[in-house]
């Protein structure tokens, strides 16, 4: 019988997909990022736009991960596909590459309205350089090898996560863990 959550789930755990998806988040972090400064015309609220972006990316992945991913009350496909994370860590598990596509618009269309096209632009490249840098990290911290200390520290942060769920929720930053009083060494 067919479920709508089934081929997504299939689709995030196949090896292929976890390559697209941190492929397309970088791209989309890039282009966004270059188109940017091709039409900047406001170089002066970089600086700002930027940090808003950032504090916004991450934010929203302490939010998502603690609110979509653990909330037993949220989609079976978000549920049971994190719950397959915490079985299987180092196993390749992305959200489905596709998703890029409305997070983009979502991201972009609030940054345009914020600030307009090029700083838009700016605000969507920096929260897309967030979002690929949270599966290129979260990919190190289970499968890599890194001794980079950022890498180490966010690694034994996360660690805390694995075996505590309902603690440590942010993987590219420990600070909205802090604000929210989620954080354990």
């Amino acid at each position: 019988r067919f479920h709508p959550s089934h081929w997504l789930l299939q689709l995030s755990r196949t090896q292929w997909n976890y390559i697209v998806s941190l492929t397309a988040d970088a791209i989309v972090a890039m282009g966004m990022l270059t188109w940017s400064v091709a039409t900047m015309d406001r170089p002066g609220l970089l600086l700002p736009v930027g940090a808003v972006a950032v504090l916004g990316y991450t934010l929203t992945e302490y939010s998502w991960h603690r609110f979509l991913f653990h909330w037993r009350k949220a989609s079976p496909a978000l549920t049971e596909g994190h719950a397959y994370h915490h079985r299987s860590p180092r196993a390749p598990l992305a959200l489905p590459f596709f998703n890029a596509i409305p997070h983009v618009l979502v991201v972009w269309s609030l940054g345009r309205w914020m600030v307009g096209p090029s700083l838009g632009a700016f605000f969507c490249g920096m929260w897309f350089a967030g979002y690929a840098s949270y599966g290129i990290l979260h990919h190190l911290m289970h499968a890599g090898r890194s001794q980079s200390r950022i890498v180490t520290i966010l690694r034994r942060n996360h660690e805390v996560h694995h075996q505590q769920p309902m603690r440590n929720f942010g993987v590219t930053s420990p600070l909205w863990d802090h604000v929210f009083g989620t954080y354990s060494p």
